[in-house]
């Protein structure tokens, strides 16, 4: 046949991935002076890096291609995927922080990676334009001519509310939002202003880790 379909399920694990974590933070939260608070009040901050981070990767991929015939050709792609780890980057330019909130439980790290896509469509297509006229003249200006592109369509990235501010007073360099209900509003309700609620994140309470 012209069309070719498949499909496939593909799938990683990484283990011993690089993580970030303040190795001299002063826990648990508290009043106080933090440096004082800490282990080590003489070293303040330690940047402590080790590869200790873990992920996990499944998908499925279908595929259909349609070799060139009737002027017509075109490779189509669709991805259904979930990425999960509990350190998605040691940098700390990247779009996710890489510091773990509570260094006592690197546990609570765990979740959707900051470069997950949950759906991601892909179309590359080559058209031939069938433009024929009567003159052979205009023909041999206007005929031959192909149309081409590529178009990608895919959700977006998940994102981590975090809040400004030492509030823990830990020194631990990151601290999150606590969650008070769903995040996601009904899609008849989300405009370009409040495309999430808002409400359902707000500040942690004094000397204390977001939730």
């Amino acid at each position: 046949g012209q069309i070719a379909a498949k499909a496939s399920y593909v799938g990683s694990r990484g283990v011993h991935l690089e993580r970030r974590y303040e190795g001299n933070a002063a826990l648990p939260p508290g009043p106080g002076n933090i440096n004082a608070r800490r282990r080590y009040p003489i070293f303040r901050q330690i940047a402590q890096q080790e590869s200790s981070a873990s992920s996990s990767f499944h998908s499925l991929q279908l595929s259909g291609e349609k070799r060139l015939s009737r002027g017509l050709m075109f490779l189509a792609g669709y991805t259904w995927s979930k990425s999960i780890d509990d350190a998605s980057s040691w940098n700390p330019n990247s779009d996710s922080s890489p510091w773990a909130q509570d260094p006592r439980n690197l546990r609570l790290e765990r979740g959707r990676s900051a470069f997950d896509l949950r759906h991601r469509f892909t179309l590359s297509y080559v058209w031939e334009l069938p433009i024929r006229t009567s003159s052979a003249a205009v023909n041999c200006f206007l005929s031959g001519w192909q149309a081409a592109g590529i178009v990608t369509f895919q959700t977006g990235f998940p994102t981590t509310p975090n809040v400004g501010g030492d509030i823990p007073n830990a020194g631990t360099r990151n601290t999150r939002a606590n969650l008070n209900g769903p995040g996601n509003l009904p899609p008849s309700e989300r405009t370009l202003d409040r495309w999430f609620n808002t409400s359902a994140f707000s500040a942690p309470a004094p000397f204390t880790f977001g939730t």
